[in-house]
């Protein structure tokens, strides 16, 4: 299934890019989209064409809404991503 999601630029985009791959600057709400008020969401780390970063493809990540860049969103097609019944890894 595909899905499309709310994605937006990390404000530090180097902060997830490793020996992994680079350009994973952006996050992908893995819910829907963020309402007012909400500075938490769990979210895909992302290239812009919406490929997950291969070291954070088991389970979306937290970030807090002051970490993105809310103002440049746009969205992303993507596959369909089910969270781990156990939580965080």
């Amino acid at each position: 299934m595909i899905t499309r999601r709310a994605t937006y630029p990390l404000l530090d985009p180097e902060r997830y890019d490793d020996e992994l791959g680079e350009g994973f600057g952006f996050a992908a709400v893995a819910d829907d989209i963020p309402r007012t008020g909400v500075w938490l969401a769990d979210c895909w780390i992302v290239n812009r064409a919406g490929d997950i970063h291969p070291g954070y493809d088991a389970c979306p990540v937290p970030i807090r809404a002051d970490d993105l860049d809310l103002a440049n969103g746009f969205e992303t097609v993507m596959p369909d991503r089910e969270r781990m019944a156990a939580g965080w890894r």
